[in-house]
């Protein structure tokens, strides 16, 4: 039997394929919102008025069941690898900085990010099919341009050789 398992950027093996959770579930029902098989259930969220105006629900008008680009996608961080080590590290080991900096790339890229839970070694994103998230905005109280922030961040990335696709 062929190993079923890759290697992460710390060199521990993990495998690509999981067990279904919430999360993956969910996505599984945005990604078919007129399935009756679980009772309809994004439609009757969709009534509530608390989630009259969410953006992941409403984006499921544009899913698409032939075109993977018009599909909700789940993906998942577990660390980060840059050309100046020679191990990566799982988001345990990971800085603060450069926690930071994987989920500013992610926004940048339109992807939702998922609370990170204390306990995991993981956390998501998701990238909703026709949803372009707002991009420019003052970051804190010293009014630092957003793209001043999208910047730095971009030449660190470049300048340690991380690759974050």
């Amino acid at each position: 039997m062929q190993d079923q398992t890759v290697k992460g950027p710390n060199g521990d093996r993990y495998y690509p394929i999981n067990q279904a959770n919430y999360i993956s579930s969910f996505i599984k029902r945005l990604n078919s919102p007129y399935d009756t098989k679980d009772g309809g259930v994004i439609e009757e969220m969709k009534k509530s008025p608390y989630c009259q105006h969410s953006l992941l629900l409403n984006a499921t008008q544009s899913v698409s069941q032939h075109d993977p680009k018009k599909r909700f996608r789940l993906c998942t961080c577990v660390g980060m690898k840059d050309a100046n080590k020679e191990k990566g590290a799982d988001y345990f080991d990971i800085s603060d900085r450069d926690d930071l900096l994987y989920k500013l790339f992610l926004t940048e890229n339109d992807h939702f990010i998922n609370p990170t839970m204390a306990d995991k070694k993981t956390y998501y994103g998701i990238k909703a099919p026709g949803v372009t998230l707002v991009h420019d905005f003052i970051v804190d109280a010293f009014k630092v341009p957003y793209e001043f922030i999208r910047k730095s961040a971009l030449k660190y990335i470049k300048d340690n050789g991380l690759d974050l696709e």
